[in-house]
């Protein structure tokens, strides 16, 4: 699953502007919550404000298109996508942003880099630039990517900006992808208090467990998962069998058995 970082609002005193930025910070919270239906109406509710700064409509129609994106929706996030950056101009950071989101979405994922490093040029190593080389970077678009030191460094940088499930995330991963599994350990079971219903969180935390040694421990996070979740069921016991002391004893058992004839 694909996590773009969502924009902020400042409070602005423009006619309409306002309250936009009050519905895009709802949707917002919805979209960290995993209510993915209720940020979408709050994004479109900002959208039908009588919004007069450009930036501010732009930033609600990307928004709109990250929360259709993670809905599943590609055309419709390509759609809102084109808009924001059609609304915001060329040559600015925002535009180079959000045509890398499109390319993106189209699978070109080289055109996706050039545009961010674009932008990091005209605006620097924004949250929204970092965030989104550290999605590239992770192999979510491709394992041809896949460079988790450089993930880590940008989803580092983009976790200092602003801490979300987004950054919270990702920033996990990397840390987990590099073998630093204490550091990555922390930020799930954080995340588990910020983000009770992102229950993959809860899912790392237990195979963690399991590759640090701590079995039972790990058993009973991932256990408890599949009560909360049973599309978890086939790959946590895939997981717990994989790491089953007594399995690793039948296996040297067969070994010696095999050695003695």
């Amino acid at each position: 699953m694909a996590f773009s970082l969502l924009f902020f609002l400042n409070s602005c005193n423009l006619i309409g502007a306002q309250k936009a930025g009050e519905l895009n910070n709802k949707g917002l919270q919805a979209m960290d919550n995993g209510e993915l239906d209720l940020a979408i109406d709050y994004f479109s509710e900002a959208l039908d404000q009588r919004i007069i700064d450009k930036s501010v409509k732009a930033t609600c129609l990307r928004n709109l298109a990250i929360a259709w994106e993670e809905f599943g929706n590609a055309d419709s996030s390509r759609y809102y996508s084109l808009a924001a950056a059609e609304m915001i101009g060329e040559d600015t950071y925002e535009y180079d942003v959000y045509m890398a989101d499109v390319s993106m979405i189209d699978g070109d994922i080289p055109a996706a880099i050039r545009r961010l490093e674009n932008a990091k040029v005209k605006g620097g190593e924004n949250m929204e630039v970092c965030n989104l080389l550290g999605l590239i970077y992770l192999g979510e678009y491709g394992t041809d990517y896949i460079d988790y030191e450089q993930a880590a460094y940008y989803n580092r940088k983009a976790y200092e900006q602003g801490e979300s499930r987004a950054t919270s995330y990702l920033l996990a991963l990397s840390e987990y992808y590099l073998d630093n599994n204490d550091v990555a350990l922390e930020i799930f079971k954080e995340m588990q208090v910020k983000y009770p219903s992102f229950i993959d969180a809860q899912y790392f935390e237990g195979v963690i467990y399991l590759e640090n040694g701590e079995f039972e421990k790990g058993v009973s996070v991932l256990e408890d998962l599949k009560t909360k979740d049973a599309s978890y069921v086939e790959i946590v016991d895939q997981n717990i069998a994989e790491f089953d002391p007594e399995n690793f004893q039948e296996d040297d058992l067969s070994l010696e058995m095999e050695v003695e004839e």
